[in-house]
């Protein structure tokens, strides 16, 4: 009886452990799909003890209630981030088990249901956490990474120190210059400057603000060389005449030789004609 009483408490307590798991690594509510949440969130965050054939079922049955219940949550933030978590576990999956065609598809899957949480969180609730944001960053598309990098920053990170904070200010300032918005990036440097002044780690930070500030200005001057370079390098008008070359001086040749032929033939034939007719009179 003790035995079956201590089994009870432990799957009580491993059952309450694990319901709580995706509110604790996402700081989100899964209202509605709760379940299903924190099982994803399981196996994003844990290597899953299962046996490949276990986890393939249960893998493909989170994918078969997900599509069922789209619908009741098309509309939902959050939902679509769960449903992008999934497929990064999909993908993982397929990984493990060397389907490399898997991997490239699921991994396409999740960056669509990562953008579609994105855009949704934009206007409707629930509201995406820095947490969500910090996941979702890695491997999308240039503009919508610096966005999610930005959101993130907005929501105060998802560091569990200070130095992460200031170094994602560095990031979303990269992200900005690979894109070429000098101006967007300026204005990013001068807001951690802002915030960094009103903090307590001015004196701590300043190395990297300096470091920050001369790349802006260094790959600021490479851009505006690299514009000036091509204006210099742009063709000239193009003429109505074209530049006399060796290959059209050849081709030049041998027209006039046939024209020349051409003149001299007529005039030999009109000399036969005239000397023919010249004899016929005598």
């Amino acid at each position: 009886m003790m035995k079956n009483y201590l089994l009870l408490i432990i799957v009580l307590f491993t059952g309450q452990s694990f319901a709580s798991s995706f509110d604790e690594a996402f700081d989100l509510s899964a209202k509605g799909f709760e379940k299903q949440a924190n099982k994803i969130a399981g196996y994003f965050n844990s290597d899953i003890g299962h046996d490949m054939d276990y986890q393939r079922q249960e893998l493909m049955l989170l994918t078969s209630i997900l599509s069922e219940v789209e619908e009741q949550f098309k509309d939902n933030p959050v939902f679509w981030f769960v449903k992008g978590v999934h497929a990064k576990n999909m993908a993982s999956f397929n990984k493990q088990s060397g389907n490399e065609a898997k991997v490239i598809h699921w991994m396409d899957v999740k960056t669509k249901n990562y953008l579609k949480a994105m855009m949704l969180d934009k206007e409707n609730k629930p509201h995406l956490s820095a947490a969500s944001y910090a996941v979702m960053k890695s491997g999308l598309p240039l503009p919508h990474k610096q966005r999610a990098v930005e959101m993130e920053l907005n929501l105060g990170g998802n560091g569990e120190n200070d130095s992460y904070y200031w170094y994602l200010h560095w990031s979303n300032i990269n992200e900005l210059q690979k894109q070429n918005m000098f101006k967007e990036a300026d204005e990013a440097l001068l807001r951690m400057k802002q915030e960094l002044a009103l903090s307590d780690q001015a004196d701590t930070f300043s190395g990297l603000v300096k470091t920050v500030d001369e790349e802006l200005a260094a790959l600021k001057k490479a851009a505006q060389s690299k514009s000036i370079k091509k204006v210099q390098k742009k063709s000239p008008p193009v003429r109505k005449h074209q530049a006399f070359t060796e290959e059209q001086a050849e081709e030049k040749y041998y027209q006039y030789l046939v024209l020349v032929g051409i003149v001299m033939a007529v005039i030999i034939v009109l000399l036969l004609l005239f000397e023919f007719k010249r004899r016929k009179n005598k």
